[in-house]
């Protein structure tokens, strides 16, 4: 506390428990956010899934590796980790919701190749390492991107509830897995996470990347694929809790060039 440089605060009327509301008013009244919120969920639980049932899969038979070896295909996710700067240069480039689509296509790709031969070939294993990590990054950074849009007042409380549909993801994946592994072997539990993911792409579909923010579904906007930047950007601080709303905060370069002539 003692360190941290002061901030200005934003929202002065806005209490502890006015907090608390406005992520409940967010989270049922903007269609964005249930989206997000139900697709991390199952994106999470599919990727816990993953992690936790790999173990069983590998500790068994025809396998057999002990706890070090199973330890070192972590590696095969930390690859994932290094070339993600790379990815992210491309996914600048997209608009979010199209990255997150063809991340999560992707991904159903790569658990298709697991379902396929996961139990039987180890490279399949270590391929879907690599692929199920590189792009459940790709997604969850797309995902991010679509849900910081909304509002730049609320981003902490829109984070959170990122996280909570993330928690909720993990619980239900490393129960729910577990379960349908050790009841039904490693193919039913790969080919669960393959629905998960079917189900994600049809939670995505409902709303096209240009719908506006009020509807539940609709294509508006058309299907643009490359984001323009233009220089003039226009950000919403669509908060439900704030009594101006409606404001909104317009950001250019003629006025970002004005601000440094005056400093």
């Amino acid at each position: 506390y003692m360190l941290l440089p002061d901030y200005p605060v934003q929202d002065r009327d806005l209490c502890y428990f006015k907090v608390f509301r406005s992520m409940v008013k967010y989270a049922v009244t903007e269609p964005l956010v249930g989206q997000i919120m139900v697709i991390n969920w199952a994106a999470s639980a599919c990727y816990t899934n993953w992690w936790v049932t790999l173990t069983f899969l590998l500790g068994g038979p025809p396998y057999n590796y002990s706890t070090m070896i199973i330890g070192l295909f972590g590696l095969a996710g930390m690859l994932g980790v290094i070339v993600m700067p790379f990815m992210g240069r491309l996914v600048d480039r997209l608009v979010p919701w199209w990255s997150a689509i063809v991340s999560t296509m992707l991904l159903l790709t790569f658990q298709a190749i697991q379902t396929g031969a996961g139990g039987t070939n180890i490279a399949a294993v270590v391929i879907s390492c690599f692929g199920l990590d590189v792009f459940r990054q790709t997604q969850s950074v797309s995902l991010s991107t679509l849900l910081f849009s909304l509002s730049e007042t609320a981003r902490s409380r829109l984070n959170t509830l990122m996280i909570i549909s993330i928690f909720l993801g993990q619980i239900t994946g490393t129960s729910v897995g577990t379960h349908v592994f050790v009841r039904y072997g490693w193919r039913a539990d790969s080919a669960l996470s393959m629905a998960m993911y079917v189900f994600q792409l049809a939670v995505f579909i409902l709303r096209g990347p240009h719908c506006p923010g009020h509807r539940w579904f609709g294509y508006e906007g058309g299907l643009e694929f490359w984001r323009k930047l233009p220089s003039g950007q226009v950000i919403a601080t669509n908060d439900p809790e704030i009594a101006c709303d409606s404001t909104l905060a317009v950001v250019t370069s003629e006025k970002r060039g004005a601000e440094g002539k005056d400093a």
